[in-house]
C-alpha cells in the first residue's frame, strides 16, 4: 500500500427543556402553589482512527508505503433549559428551576498501534496523525415566583450546572503493553487539539405584595460552570514493558488545548408590602483547566533501550499559545423592601483558571533506561 488513509468522525447533540407554570384557578385565593421544572442533558462523542493495529498477541507489523494519514474528530454539544413560573393570591408561592448540562468529547488518532503483547513494529512511511475534540455545554435556569396579598411566603430558586470535557490524543507509533521492538525510519507528524466551553446561567425573580399582613420573601440563584481540555501529542510511545526503540526519522509534535467557562447568577427580590422581609442570594462558580503535552519519544514503564538519530521538533507549528484557560464568574443580587420591612442580599463569585503546557523530547519513563541521542 502506497497510501493508507483513515478518518473517524463522531457528533453528539442533546437538548433538554422543561417549562412549568403554576397558578391557582381563577377566583381562588389563599391557595399554596408549588412549581418545579427540571432538565438534564448529556452528550458524549468518541472518535478513534488507527492506521495499523496489532491487537492482542505477539504481532509483527511492517509498513513500507509512502503515507499513513489519520484524522479523528469528535464534537459534543449539550443544552439544558428550565423555566418555572409560580404565582398565588394569599397563599404561599414556591418555585424551583433546575438544569444540568454535560458534554464529553474524545478523539484518538494513531498511525501504528501494537496493542498487547511482545510486538515488532517497523515503519518506513510518513505518518500524519491529527485528533480534534470539541465539547460545549450550556445550562440555563429561570424562576419567577409571585405572591400577592394575604401574608403568604414567597420562595424561589434557580440552579444551573454545566460541565464540558474534551480529550484529544495523537500518536505516531504506539507499542502498547509488552516488550516491543520498534524501528522507525519514517517521518512522523502529530497534532492534538482539544476545546471545551461551558456556560451556566441562573436567574431568580421573587415578588411579594402582602399589604399590611407581612410575609417572607426568599430567592436564590446559583450557577456552576466547569471546563477541562486535555491534549496530548506524541511521536513514538513504547508503552509498558522492556522495549527496544530505534528512530532515525524526523518527529514533529504539536498540541493545543483551550478551556473556557462562564458562570452568571442574577437574583432580584422585591417585597412591596409592609411588615415583611426580603432576602436574596446570587452564587456563581466557574473553573477552567487546560493541559497540553507534547512528547517526541516516550519509553513508558520498563527497562528500555532508546536510540534516536532523528530531529525532534515540539510545539513549533505556529506562534499561538499551547494551553489557554479562561474562567468568568458573575453574581448580582438586587433586594427591595417596603415600609417596616427588612431587605438583605448577598452575591458571591468564585473563578479559577489553570493552564499547563509541557514539552519533552525524549522521556525514558519509569525503570532503568538507556538513551542514546
Amino acid at each position: 500500500l502506497e497510501l493508507l488513509k483513515a478518518k473517524a468522525e463522531s457528533d453528539a447533540d442533546t437538548v433538554a427543556a422543561s417549562v412549568t407554570v403554576a397558578v391557582p384557578i381563577k377566583g381562588v385565593s389563599f391557595v399554596d402553589v408549588d412549581g418545579a421544572s427540571l432538565s438534564n442533558s448529556s452528550a458524549a462523542a468518541e472518535a478513534t482512527a488507527t492506521g495499523l493495529e496489532g491487537g492482542g498477541g505477539d504481532d509483527t507489523i511492517m509498513r513500507e508505503g509512502d503515507l499513513i494519514k489519520l484524522e479523528a474528530d469528535s464534537d459534543a454539544d449539550s443544552l439544558a433549559v428550565s423555566v418555572t413560573i409560580a404565582g398565588t393570591v394569599g397563599g404561599d408561592a414556591k418555585g424551583l428551576a433546575l438544569s444540568e448540562a454535560s458534554a464529553t468529547a474524545e478523539a484518538t488518532a494513531a498511525g501504528i498501534s501494537g496493542g498487547d503483547g511482545d510486538d515488532t513494529l517497523e515503519n518506513r512511511a510518513t505518518i500524519d496523525a491529527t485528533s480534534t475534540s470539541v465539547s460545549e455545554a450550556n445550562s440555563v435556569s429561570a424562576d419567577v415566583s409571585v405572591q400577592v396579598a394575604g401574608g403568604g411566603d414567597c420562595t424561589g430558586a434557580a440552579l444551573s450546572d454545566s460541565s464540558a470535557t474534551s480529550n484529544a490524543t495523537a500518536t505516531g507509533i504506539d507499542g502498547g503493553e509488552g516488550s516491543d521492538e520498534i524501528d522507525n525510519e519514517g517521518d512522523i507528524v502529530t497534532l492534538a487539539d482539544a476545546d471545551a466551553d461551558s456556560l451556566a446561567v441562573s436567574v431568580a425573580i421573587g415578588v411579594g405584595s402582602n399589604g399590611v399582613f407581612g410575609g417572607d420573601l426568599e430567592s436564590e440563584a446559583a450557577s456552576d460552570a466547569s471546563s477541562t481540555a486535555e491534549a496530548t501529542s506524541a511521536g513514538i510511545v513504547a508503552g509498558t514493558g522492556d522495549d527496544t526503540l530505534e528512530n532515525s526519522g524526523t518527529i514533529q509534535a504539536d498540541v493545543h488545548s483551550t478551556a473556557t467557562s462562564k458562570s452568571i447568577s442574577a437574583d432580584v427580590a422585591v417585597q412591596v408590602g409592609a411588615n415583611g422581609t426580603s432576602s436574596g442570594a446570587a452564587l456563581s462558580d466557574s473553573s477552567a483547566t487546560a493541559r497540553a503535552t507534547a512528547i517526541g519519544i516516550d519509553g513508558g514503564v520498563g527497562n528500555d533501550i532508546i536510540t534516536n538519530k532523528g530531529d525532534i521538533t515540539l510545539m513549533q507549528r505556529d506562534e499561538e499559545w499551547n494551553a489557554h484557560a479562561d474562567a468568568l464568574a458573575v453574581g448580582v443580587t438586587i433586594g427591595f423592601a417596603g415600609a417596616f420591612s427588612g431587605a438583605a442580599g448577598s452575591a458571591i463569585s468564585n473563578s479559577s483558571a489553570m493552564s499547563d503546557a509541557g514539552a519533552t523530547g525524549i522521556a525514558g519513563g519509569e525503570g532503568d533506561d538507556t538513551i542514546d541521542n
